[in-house]
């Protein structure tokens, strides 16, 4: 998997699993040495949908599966997914971006 340092690496696996909320079971799962998980919204809810057999689901998701087309692919092959928007953390001077809209304000003495 890729770190953040230039020509460095760490061996390491990367893991999604589905889970039917009623029974509390794994459905599906799968493996890679990605170290991300967007675009693996849409197969995944495909798996468990074919695993459980049936013709819709709800996908919950955390944000790192956010991915405008995975979400759309989702949504056409009768899927809903429910999946927090990524907070991408470009910098703008030097705070991050998510924290442009809160200013610190001097306390007044």
């Amino acid at each position: 998997m890729a770190t953040n340092g230039k020509g460095t690496g760490l061996v390491g696996y990367n893991v999604q699993a589905a889970v039917d909320t009623k029974h509390h079971l794994i459905v599906t799962h799968e493996v890679t040495n990605t170290g991300h998980d967007r675009g693996k919204l849409s197969p995944m809810a495909e798996k468990a949908k074919a695993a459980m057999g049936v013709a819709e689901l709800t996908a919950f998701a955390e944000r790192g599966y956010f991915k405008g087309e995975d979400i759309l692919a989702c949504e056409q092959a009768g899927g809903h997914p429910l999946c927090a928007k990524a907070a991408h953390l470009g910098r703008q001077g030097r705070r991050p971006l998510w924290q442009k809209g809160f200013r610190l304000r001097p306390r007044k003495r």
